[in-house]
């Protein structure tokens, strides 16, 4: 239907998250400034999930959690994955995709 927003499958091949998924280099240089593993975990999820959709999600639990758990595996987290969304992991990601997109900029 025309005028749908972008939304995640129920089901994804280990190809489609590896494609979709898999934190760069770069990204995890990103993730890796935050604290706390709730918090890096919750910057990977969102930056991948704005990339993937073009939107943030409202909720972690939109999330699937299958690309939740392959995003907590690429930083070695194996426990629980809930975390609370804040402003401030949206500022982290909008930040970060300003600056790749225009390295011209200065930083804050």
């Amino acid at each position: 239907m025309q005028g749908d927003y972008p939304c995640f499958k129920t089901t994804y091949t280990h190809e489609e998250l590896v494609e979709h998924f898999l934190l760069s280099p770069v990204e995890r240089a990103v993730v890796e400034t935050c604290r706390e593993d709730a918090n890096r975990h919750g910057v990977a999820v969102l930056l991948k999930a704005v990339q993937y959709l073009g939107y943030f999600p409202h909720e972690f639990q939109h999330v699937p959690e299958v690309v939740r758990t392959f995003i907590a595996h690429q930083l070695q987290l194996f426990g629980p994955s809930e975390q609370v969304f804040r402003n401030r992991h949206r500022i982290s990601v909008n930040i970060f995709r300003i600056r790749v997109l225009d390295p011209t900029l200065s930083s804050p």
